[in-house]
């Protein structure tokens, strides 16, 4: 799991340099999932590092048109005919 790598077994953490992990992003990140923590190292000197995110700051996904707005429908929204014949004959 860690070919290219310099594991520090005392903590899990992986340090690659910006050469060894320039091509194996995908990996880098499984690693950091799987909980190990991966630092990217520039000239000696760490610059990066990949550590799994412990809470989900995604919205949870709502199917539909609406998604998640509420619809509040006015409850006398239909009115009798005779309402909407005054309407048009102007009585309202």
């Amino acid at each position: 799991m860690f070919a290219d790598g310099y594991f520090n077994g005392d903590n899990q953490s992986v340090t690659y340099t910006v050469s060894q992990a320039k091509n194996k992003l995908p990996e880098l990140i499984k690693q950091a999932e799987a909980g190990a923590r991966v630092t990217i190292t520039k000239r000696g000197i760490p610059v990066v590092e990949i550590v799994r995110k412990v809470e989900d700051s995604r919205r949870k996904r709502v199917f539909g048109v609406l998604g998640d707005k509420k619809i509040v429908i006015d409850a006398e929204w239909a009115r009798p005919q005779e309402d909407v014949d005054a309407w048009f004959a102007g009585d309202v």
